[in-house]
């Protein structure tokens, strides 16, 4: 849950680093996108906690501290790292691996979620922003499973939690993919957060309780497709995910169906 008072801080942030961006060269220029540096700001406001290396030793450096060996933090602050990911959790997985590994801190991955998803197009050749439209698909929290698949094996540590954020976002995407509308395959320009709705935080060890809502005790991928929307890749992962961390365990085949069952 998020209350009055995180809603309009998370208000005040935005506005900030648009204005920021205003006075500077404008959208997109900035090496760190809008969306990972106003979740950053926004879950942790003093910026001498943001990008802290973390050594090999376990120790940690100052702000920016350059030297070999170890990775940089989003955020350090009382015993603990933030790792905000608004990609994809597999490039994380090494970073995430190392801090639980040679450290005794808590470490939080921010992985935000789109609730309300507002999409317009850029022309390359002339720059213009076209067609804004609203997307249909709604976000859920049940919408990061299939990442967290590429950290089943490192769920069961005490130390390791996950915040979703739900988030208002207007994304821009240019015309320039291989179909006739130059639609498909296009590159994504620019992600900016407008609002957030909610928070949901989760322990790695209480990722078993993310199991679909209405999902019966024998289920088949069929079934988890039509509750989750998952196909293909993602269908695979967010089921997998289950099995690796012993939350699903697969039976036999109904005809076609390979048919799993929830472990109590």
């Amino acid at each position: 849950m998020i209350s009055a008072e995180e809603k309009l801080r998370f208000s005040l942030v935005c506005k900030e680093i648009s204005n920021e961006e205003l006075c500077g060269a404008g959208i997109g220029t900035y090496s760190e996108k809008r969306l990972h540096k106003t979740l950053k700001r926004f879950f942790c406001d003093d910026e001498s906690c943001h990008e802290v290396r973390i050594k090999p030793d376990g120790s940690v450096g100052g702000k920016g501290e350059s030297g070999k060996g170890g990775y940089i933090a989003d955020i350090f602050r009382e015993g603990e790292i933030i790792e905000v990911q608004t990609g994809s959790l597999y490039s994380l997985k090494a970073k995430v691996k190392f801090y639980l590994e040679h450290t005794d801190y808590i470490v939080t991955v921010v992985h935000p979620i789109a609730g309300v998803k507002y999409l317009s197009w850029i022309d390359t050749e002339d720059g213009s922003v076209r067609s804004r439209r609203r997307s249909p698909k709604k976000g859920r929290v049940t919408d990061a499973l299939p990442e967290l698949y590429w950290l089943s094996d490192m769920l069961d540590n005490q130390r390791l939690h996950f915040c979703f954020p739900i988030l208002d976002i207007e994304e821009f995407r240019l015309l320039d993919g291989w179909s006739r509308d130059k639609k498909r395959g296009s590159d994504r320009y620019e992600r900016v957060p407008t609002d957030i709705t909610d928070i949901a935080c989760v322990a790695g060890k209480d990722v078993p309780s993310m199991l679909p809502e209405g999902l019966a005790r024998e289920f088949t991928r069929k079934d988890f497709s039509k509750l989750t929307g998952f196909k293909g890749r993602k269908l695979y992962n967010a089921i997998t995910l289950f099995c690796n961390i012993g939350a699903v365990q697969k039976g036999e085949k109904r005809g076609k169906s390979l048919v799993y069952r929830i472990v109590t």
